[in-house]
């Protein structure tokens, strides 16, 4: 979900979530949960796209 919002790539998101504990509480995972790799962002985002859901604020006013 911040993926298309910061404009990052699958690999720059998981690599977000491992240097920023702000990412991670943000997507739910705090510290304690596992960092999702980037084949699991990628499918979850392409889930978000086929469902009309990849930006979610966009063309929202």
């Amino acid at each position: 979900m911040c993926a298309p919002i910061l404009n990052l790539s699958d690999r720059a998101m998981e690599d977000s979530l491992y240097e920023f504990e702000s990412m991670r509480r943000f997507a739910g995972l705090g510290i304690t949960r596992p960092i999702p790799e980037e084949t699991i962002i990628f499918k979850f985002s392409h889930s978000l796209e086929r469902h009309g859901r990849q930006k979610p604020f966009e063309g929202g006013e």
